[in-house]
């Protein structure tokens, strides 16, 4: 099992000792965490223009990088999955500095949740499907499978929460609630991959299109200059209506012929 170190090598720029993030997120409440982590999810996947890079931008880079190989874009994605770190310290907490949780959890359940859409997106799966949304969210506090009561995104949601409400119910340290629900383990990383590898694949058409392209510095302190710190009601307002917008791919998971 990682040190908090290891899990978080920002571990030391949290505001709050772990403690004092077990009584945060206690007083949050499960409707609000809740509602902060559907939102993280929406992000993860479309990103947000100028901030965030969506998933499928992402996993085509990899795709063409590795000449169209899923397996070897996996192993690539999940041996730089701390850059998903840096990018909730460096964008994600300044684009929304109130997401509804602390950040001892924050950005080890981004990271996990980064990580684990891409590796379901490089392998042809529709990220929108409820099916891969319910296995990353069970995947990103560690579970190998998805039990069958629990195969909805609102069951998975819950499973998240009683996995840390529960915790803190029976007075375990916070320190072990944070290492237990998001220390995410090579085992489970494995099941993931496993359930997940059997998917359509992407085609070269699919993932030779650039889609939106890495974020910047410079044009994300822009971004923060005109239109300021969003709040999580607005930043998922917002997402939702880029959601319902014209979007590069179709219900099935694949590019709509028109693009």
């Amino acid at each position: 099992m990682w040190d908090e170190m290891e899990l978080d090598p920002f571990a030391l720029e949290h505001h709050g000792s772990q403690p004092e993030a077990a009584v945060q997120l206690a007083q949050l409440g499960q409707e609000s965490f809740l509602f902060g982590v559907q939102a993280l999810l929406l992000l993860a996947i479309d990103g947000y223009p100028r901030a965030i890079r969506s998933t499928r931008a992402r996993r085509n880079e990899l795709l063409r990088l590795y000449n169209g190989n899923a397996r070897s874009s996996v192993e690539a994605a999940v041996d730089s999955q701390d850059d998903f770190l840096t990018e909730a310290r460096d964008f994600l907490i300044q684009l929304v500095p109130s997401v509804g949780m602390p950040v001892s959890i924050l950005y080890p359940l981004w990271k996990n949740l980064r990580m684990l859409l891409l590796v379901a997106g490089l392998f042809g799966h529709n990220l929108e499907g409820e099916e891969v949304k319910t296995h990353v969210i069970c995947a990103s506090v560690g579970l190998q499978s998805v039990p069958k009561a629990e195969n909805t995104i609102e069951k998975a949601l819950e499973v998240l929460w009683r996995r840390l409400a529960g915790s803190i119910a029976k007075l375990v340290p916070a320190s072990h609630i944070i290492l237990q629900v998001l220390d995410l383990e090579s085992r489970a990383i494995t099941s993931f991959i496993d359930h997940f590898s059997d998917g359509p694949g992407v085609s070269e058409t699919e993932y030779l299109q650039e889609l939106d392209p890495d974020v910047g510095l410079k044009e994300f302190l822009e971004l923060l200059r005109e239109i300021g710190a969003q709040s999580l009601e607005q930043l998922r307002k917002a997402l939702e209506m880029q959601h319902r917008g014209p979007h590069w791919e179709s219900s099935d998971g694949r590019i709509r012929p028109e693009l």
